[in-house]
């Protein structure tokens, strides 16, 4: 049997199969490259629009919350009361007219010194007047403006009663200062001694037994010079012999005697003493 082959209707199916296969080829390699779109769209988005870049989240500190601090209550202290009578007696102060006492045992070695002070009176006036033996007039004495003059009585002796006569360096003027709201005032400096002075004409020393003189000085008349005032040095034993005499002082106007304190200054042997005057 005889099998007639036609060639060119072979050749036909023969590219016409290789077509089919090129065919297939495209579609599969179409389906993977939409399946790898696909993908990337996935890797992206759905909608097809790309993610934003990622932005660092800042870092947010959290305030703390408001702490309340306590308030510091002071402690209270319960406040000491003093009177004035202790506070006298701690400060060795005393009221005008009172005395203090020094006692010092074996002072000199083999004697003992007892020591009395004290503030004993006081006079204000706005001026006074001393004695000119030359003019035979009184000539007034002014302070500055808006002062005034405080004459303070002083007396101090040593007792030899129960102490001995042991005989201490005195303590003149300068050891006695006025005190007038915390400001100290001291004697004044322009006044002679030896005048006479008219206000105190009147009033005796703590003995009563003479006028009193200028405190810290003995008066005498000298027929040359006339009255002379010659400071004394060493305080005799016994009351007869006491320093006794008044210290001027100038003093605001203003000034009360409840506002006056008298300092007394006794060294090493008593320290430091006050007088409230009245």
């Amino acid at each position: 049997m005889t099998i007639d082959i036609d060639f060119k209707t072979v050749a036909g199916c023969v590219m016409a199969v290789a077509v089919l296969v090129m065919v297939m080829v495209l579609i599969v390699s179409s389906g993977c490259v939409t399946a790898g779109k696909t993908t990337y769209k996935f890797l992206d988005d759905l909608s097809g629009t790309p993610y934003p870049t990622a932005t660092p989240t800042a870092q947010i500190t959290k305030i703390p919350d408001r702490v309340t601090v306590p308030a510091v209550v002071a402690a209270v202290v319960p406040v000491q009361t003093e009177t004035a009578g202790d506070y006298m007696n701690r400060t060795n102060g005393r009221d005008e007219g009172q005395f203090i006492k020094i006692f010092r045992e074996n002072v000199t070695g083999y004697q003992n010194l007892l020591i009395y002070s004290a503030v004993y009176g006081h006079k204000i006036t706005p001026s006074y007047h001393t004695w000119s033996d030359e003019w035979s007039v009184y000539f007034e004495e002014q302070p500055r403006p808006g002062n005034k003059y405080l004459f303070v009585y002083v007396v101090v002796w040593v007792d030899t009663v129960t102490g001995d006569d042991a005989r201490p360096y005195g303590f003149d003027a300068d050891h006695f200062r006025v005190q007038i709201a915390g400001r100290s005032y001291e004697p004044v400096r322009y006044y002679d001694p030896a005048w006479r002075v008219k206000e105190m004409e009147t009033v005796h020393n703590y003995n009563n037994d003479y006028l009193i003189k200028p405190y810290g000085f003995l008066l005498r008349y000298d027929n040359q010079k006339g009255w002379i005032a010659e400071p004394w040095g060493w305080i005799k034993g016994g009351k007869s012999n006491a320093w006794d005499g008044y210290i001027i002082y100038e003093i605001p106007e203003t000034a009360q005697p409840a506002d006056i304190k008298v300092i007394g200054r006794f060294e090493n042997l008593g320290g430091w003493a006050w007088w409230q005057l009245k």
